[in-house]
């Protein structure tokens, strides 16, 4: 078994100088990475497949001696125990001082592995594409004794690193918002549609219908791309049960949808209201982790532009840090006024953002300015935001209340 297992590690070995050199783009999480390093906890680089995981940890470890396990392995067998996969690593990598593993949860009883490891004093690093496994499953198994850091495929600032770092058009933005921001869309813009569906595919069926065993992946399949084609709108589990023909139950559909979720696919964002109750019963808006997905799936000739920008927002506020439902909610005011994103902060409101393409219609910016007020009074905000993709800049105090009017790819530096 050890001898076997060697072979795959050195395989495996010879896959790095490959996996670097397509790796062009330094990531803006990789300081933060970086740092952690030295730490003796153990670090959980967490994200949807395919938006660079590895790369993100290779690149940090640079010159460092660092020993790589990819679990994603067909010849992996999964019999091994940590004693050989110690041995494995000292064949090949003498001397080495960090351990990357690489798609952690597709290791049986992968808990107990790090936990013995973590015990000897080794440095870990683990990558892994369920939310739940690496935050939820791992926190409670390796208490006060890990670091996670969620990686989502390319920011606008990443994507113009990979065409050449120039500054940024609106037009750059346009083209960002439809292609989304995987690497190999990005990077390789040939058959990008077909990659992104077979991706959407290939994650229902790994890390949906294979982790959980699901005995209806047809029926999941066919409920996930009516919620794909409802991003950035609202549904109810009523709804989504009229689309799929009453094929699935309410308990089913939010039990996939939850699944679903998991593996960075989608995610439902509730109405903000004080009473959790409401908040559940609420309609929910649909949204998407990567534009690629929705474009690669539209079922008309032109993508809707708003859609595509409000769904970038949301991709954008998780990726600062907010969790959808837990501190990042729509609102909908007492008059009846829909403001895209609220924000809280340490529990506490914090800021409001709506969304628009453009800010230049006098009608629409009337409009989306009514609501931020509105939504701005009854929660005692201050902190409201119009975000658009014309570039505009500007300030409006209107009824005592400051709107900021921003090109929606600044929203990073907005939000602090």
């Amino acid at each position: 078994m050890v001898n076997l297992l060697s072979n795959i590690v050195k395989k495996q070995q010879q896959e790095i100088p490959v996996i670097l050199r397509q790796a062009t783009v330094e990531r803006d999480s990789r300081t933060t990475l970086t740092k952690t390093l030295s730490s003796g906890l153990i670090k959980a680089v967490i994200g949807p497949r395919r938006s660079g995981k590895s790369s993100l940890v290779l690149q940090c470890l640079g010159g460092n001696k660092a020993a790589y396990l990819n679990f994603e392995d067909e010849a992996l067998t999964f019999s091994f125990t940590a004693d050989e996969v110690l041995e494995a690593f000292e064949e090949v990598y003498p001397g080495y001082e960090y351990i990357f593993f690489d798609e952690i949860q597709l290791f049986p009883d992968w808990e107990k592995l790090l936990n013995r490891l973590h015990r000897t004093g080794k440095n870990l690093i683990v990558s892994g594409s369920n939310s739940k496994l690496l935050s939820g499953e791992l926190a409670s198994s390796l208490t006060g004794r890990h670091l996670v850091l969620e990686l989502l495929p390319f920011s606008f600032h990443e994507y113009l690193s990979a065409r050449g770092g120039n500054p940024g058009t609106q037009e750059d933005y346009v083209n960002y918002l439809n292609s989304g921001g995987f690497p190999t869309v990005v990077l390789h813009e040939d058959n990008a549609g077909e990659f992104l569906r077979a991706l959407w595919d290939s994650v229902i069926l790994k890390d949906v219908v294979g982790r959980y065993k699901l005995r209806r992946p047809v029926e999941l399949r066919n409920l996930l791309y009516v919620i794909l084609q409802q991003m950035s709108a609202k549904v109810t589990s009523r709804s989504l049960e009229r689309a799929v023909n009453k094929q699935l139950s309410n308990v089913t559909i939010n039990k996939f949808i939850g699944y679903a979720k998991q593996a960075y696919l989608c995610s439902l964002l509730q109405n903000y209201s004080f009473k959790p109750r409401e908040r559940v019963n609420s309609e929910k808006k649909v949204y998407v982790f990567d534009n690629g997905f929705y474009t690669a799936h539209r079922s008309t000739p032109q993508a809707d532009i708003g859609r595509l920008l409000e769904n970038a927002v949301f991709i954008d506020l998780v990726r600062l840090g907010f969790e959808p439902n837990v501190d990042l909610f729509y609102y909908r005011s007492k008059s009846g006024y829909e403001v895209d994103f609220f924000i809280l902060r340490n529990g506490k409101p914090y800021a409001l953002c709506q969304v628009a393409f453009e800010a230049s219609d006098i009608a629409t910016f009337n409009r989306e300015m009514r609501s931020l007020i509105a939504a701005g009074n009854e929660l005692n905000i201050d902190k409201l935001y119009f975000l658009t993709a014309d570039g505009v800049r500007r300030s409006d105090l209107i009824d005592n209340k400051l709107i900021e009017t921003i090109p929606a790819w600044e929203l990073n530096s907005a939000i602090v």
